[in-house]
């Protein structure tokens, strides 16, 4: 159900009729800090709007990559479940990305502040909870 971003680099090498899609399932706060080129962008929360547009053109296989490797495991199961056999999730995320593909590539800091209404905070930022004292 994964893939390492090694064999994700190589398939982007590859003229855009021949590799597989890849769709990044971040937020757009996110996907300006930084992206892989040729990416298609559907935030995960709004794949179930767009089932179609995920359902289309995945002969050739599609590989969904968000921050870590979790938002994507998600996607890739709900695009198995309708029907997209051949979905995987890049393993570890832009993050694994940036580590062993692109060195060079901006990414996203942990603890910074995530100004968007809905998404679950819990992937980027790491809050401390004051410390209970028992009565």
């Amino acid at each position: 159900m994964e893939v390492r971003p090694e064999a994700v680099a190589e398939w982007v090498k590859l003229p855009a009729d021949e590799r597989p899609r890849l769709i990044d399932c971040r937020e757009e706060d996110e996907l300006a800090i930084c992206q892989i080129a040729g990416n298609e962008w559907y935030p995960l929360g709004l794949f179930p709007g767009v089932r179609e547009k995920l359902k289309a053109r995945n002969e050739r296989g599609v590989v969904v990559y968000c921050h870590h490797g979790v938002r994507s495991l998600r996607a890739t199961h709900f695009l198995r479940s309708i029907g997209v056999e051949n979905a995987f999730s890049m393993s570890g995320g832009i993050e694994e990305w940036a580590a062993r593909i692109d060195p060079e590539m901006s990414r996203l800091l942990r603890n910074a502040p995530r100004h968007v209404a809905g998404i679950a905070k819990s992937d980027f930022v790491f809050l401390r909870r004051p410390h209970l004292k028992s009565c």
